[in-house]
């Protein structure tokens, strides 16, 4: 499977190279099972959100995955491009990790009605598993 691992709101207030670590580590295990996959981290693009949303629809994965996090800020952003993406991608798969997620997962799945499955703790291997389910249907 094509995978997009998304970071989906700007780190850049803190004012240094902050390079999305958690779904790096999920990027490894992915490519390590055979699935291709991309990071992509909203800092990269500034103040482009439209080539932002472009660049992840361009790459057209089966599945977006991307962290959630409930601070009213990062809520916001991560919700529109949830909108956006579902949007564009209508058939791929929407799955969401991290805290809020690991904490709130029937939160989640009700403040983010365009995520599909949520993911809860140490997702390295938990993604791989599910990625197996999702290939045999």
């Amino acid at each position: 499977m094509r995978v997009a691992l998304v970071y989906p709101f700007r780190k850049t207030g803190l004012h240094s190279c902050n390079p999305p670590l958690a779904l790096l580590y999920l990027a490894t295990s992915l490519e390590a099972a055979g699935h291709e996959v991309s990071v992509i981290d909203r800092d990269a693009y500034a103040g482009d959100y439209p080539g932002f949303i472009e660049k992840i629809r361009n790459y057209e994965p089966d599945l977006v995955g991307m962290p959630i996090f409930t601070l009213t800020p990062v809520f916001k952003a991560v919700r529109e491009v949830c909108r956006d993406l579902r949007e564009k991608l209508p058939d791929a798969i929407f799955l969401a990790g991290g805290p809020s997620s690991t904490a709130l997962p029937e939160e989640t799945l009700q403040w983010y009605p365009e995520i599909d499955y949520v993911l809860q703790g140490e997702a390295d291997i938990t993604i791989c598993d599910l990625m197996d389910q999702l290939d045999r249907n």
